[in-house]
């Protein structure tokens, strides 16, 4: 089964945020590191959407590590959609 990843218009400006910071204060080498972060990530969501804890037991929110002051927080939904 193939997952999609649906990005909030909020995590798409929080995003947007944080690669003009970066742009400003970092060299391109530390932003690709940080989108290959990213992308690492969400690759590993993708493949197993559980693999990251919970943020409060019993929520669908979980939480994922992306640098030490970065996290990606998301949802998951095991509802298939039929073509």
């Amino acid at each position: 089964m193939i997952r999609e990843v649906i990005w909030s218009p909020d995590s798409n400006e929080d995003m947007r945020r944080i690669l003009d910071y970066l742009q400003s204060r970092w060299s391109k080498r530390v932003i690709s590191r940080f989108l290959k972060k990213i992308d690492n990530s969400v690759n590993l969501i993708v493949e197993d959407p559980l693999i990251f804890p919970q943020i409060i037991e019993d929520t669908s929110i979980r939480k994922c590590f992306i640098t030490k002051h970065k996290t990606l927080h998301y949802r998951y939904s095991a509802s298939v959609k039929s073509s």
